[in-house]
């Protein structure tokens, strides 16, 4: 019965070890880098799920000398991915990293910022771009968002972010690591009961 719940034990440990390395920000949202479409790369959702940016601060990746706090307001544009449907979402700067909230898989996500300025806008289709490229896992090493704001155009601004996310529970449903340790320790309950019950016996 020993071997059977140490068997048990490491099969769970190494289930819960694999969960904790798929939940990595390219379980959450899909960027779509292709070159033919440039003019629409938004950021698709793919797992409901809790999302936070994080703003970089270097100066690389702000070229027009600004960084996420020089603003107060970051606005969310969610498309539904089954009605097209366009909905806002205003969340509070309040440091380099911004929690935007809960999202359901299939939504499109882009993103202006407001502030003392204005607020960031541009004429043309919006998308996301990345900066740099991650050969080792084929993917962007941050994106970023731009857009003028001010009169004729005249200012323009582009922030550079990566992204944490974490899965949002089915109702009703424990998380994967609420799951396991709830079945680890009914498995501990029926092992002591059953040497309880040889003892007796």
């Amino acid at each position: 019965m020993n071997k059977a719940l140490a068997l048990t034990t490491f099969s769970l440990a190494a289930g819960m070890s694999s969960l904790m390395a798929t939940y990595q920000f390219g379980d959450y949202v899909y960027y779509n880098f292709e070159e033919q479409v440039v003019q629409n790369r938004t950021l698709e959702v793919v797992q409901d799920s809790n999302l936070s940016l994080n703003f970089l601060t270097n100066p690389y990746y702000s070229p027009n000398g600004y960084v996420i706090t020089d603003w107060a307001k970051l606005t969310v544009q969610i498309t539904d991915g089954t009605t097209g449907d366009k909905t806002f979402r205003d969340v509070e700067i309040t440091g380099t990293t911004v929690n935007i909230g809960d999202f359901l898989a299939g939504d499109s996500l882009f993103f202006y910022v407001s502030g003392s300025q204005g607020t960031t806008y541009t004429t043309e289709e919006k998308h996301i771009g990345y900066q740099t490229w991650d050969q080792s896992t084929e993917t962007p090493e941050s994106l970023f968002f731009d857009g003028n704001y001010g009169e004729w155009n005249s200012q323009y601004a582009q922030l550079t972010f990566r992204i944490d996310g974490s899965a949002l529970s089915p109702s009703g449903q424990p998380l994967p690591g609420v799951a396991v340790s709830m079945f680890l320790g009914s498995a501990g309950i029926y092992v002591m009961k059953r040497r309880k019950n040889s003892v007796t016996a």
